[in-house]
């Protein structure tokens, strides 16, 4: 008897091939508003483990001032 094997090809990307930020829409807001905010200064920590979004989430926040 013999199985019949199918090689399935699977592409897997990063976070970097998704041009849309998902999940993130409370705190782009935030940010954004910080960021525009003529009226005072902040400073706005970015945090959070390796490979999550950290650059990719600053750069869409830069791309919208």
């Amino acid at each position: 008897m013999q199985a019949n094997i199918y090689a399935r090809e699977e592409v897997h990307t990063g976070a970097w091939a998704t041009p849309e930020l998902v999940g993130r829409e409370a705190i782009l807001e935030q940010i954004y508003q910080a960021a525009t905010d003529t009226s005072c200064s902040y400073v706005i920590y970015i945090t959070g483990g390796g490979g999550i979004g950290k650059t990719r989430l600053v750069q869409h926040i830069l791309e919208l001032v």
